[in-house]
């Protein structure tokens, strides 16, 4: 799941996407995204999407902080 920038609204109104695709860069880098919002699909260039942890991170994350003490 990421959030779409979007400069013609405020943060607070930019919408929720789920990634469908991506597309590599003749780099072999991620560049391009697919993604789905509950009314549209779009083409975009990743730097425009901000990822959301997943619950998988999350967990993760969590685990570390408890070995850390």
């Amino acid at each position: 799941m990421v959030i779409m920038q979007d400069e013609l609204c405020p943060p607070s109104a930019w919408p929720l996407a789920r990634v469908e695709k991506v597309h590599l860069g003749a780099d072999g880098l991620v560049r391009v995204a697919m993604i789905r919002t509950s009314d549209s699909r779009f083409t975009r260039p990743i730097v425009k999407l901000i990822k959301l942890p997943t619950d998988l991170e999350l967990k993760s994350d969590s685990q570390r902080e408890v070995e850390k003490n």
